[in-house]
C-alpha cells in the first residue's frame, strides 16, 4: 500500500525524525506495537531479503548469466534479537 508521508522534522526530546530527503523509497513496516521490544520488523526483514536474493538478475531470460541479487546487510545498532 502507498502512503503519503509528510516530514515534520525532529521533535525536542523525542526519538523521531524525518526520513531521509535523499532516498525516494522507502519499505516502513508497523505491527502496532509502542514502547516495547518486537521481531516482528526482523522477520519480515528477513523474508524480503531471502526473496529479494532469490531472485535472478541478468541475462536469465535470455538463457545467459543466472546469477542472484546480492543481498549485503549492514548493522547499525540493535539488540541480540537482530542477529536472528
Amino acid at each position: 500500500r502507498v502512503c503519503q508521508y509528510h516530514a515534520q522534522g525532529t521533535l525536542a526530546g523525542r526519538q523521531e525524525t524525518a526520513l531521509n530527503p535523499h532516498h525516494n523509497y522507502f519499505l516502513l513496516a508497523d505491527n502496532g506495537t509502542s514502547g516495547k521490544f518486537s521481531t516482528a520488523e526482523i522477520c519480515l526483514r528477513r523474508r524480503l531479503e531471502q526473496y529479494l536474493a532469490q531472485q535472478p538478475i541478468g541475462l536469465s531470460r535470455l538463457g545467459g548469466d543466472k546469477s542472484r541479487v546480492p543481498v549485503v546487510g549492514v548493522l547499525i545498532e540493535g539488540g541480540h534479537q537482530t542477529f536472528r
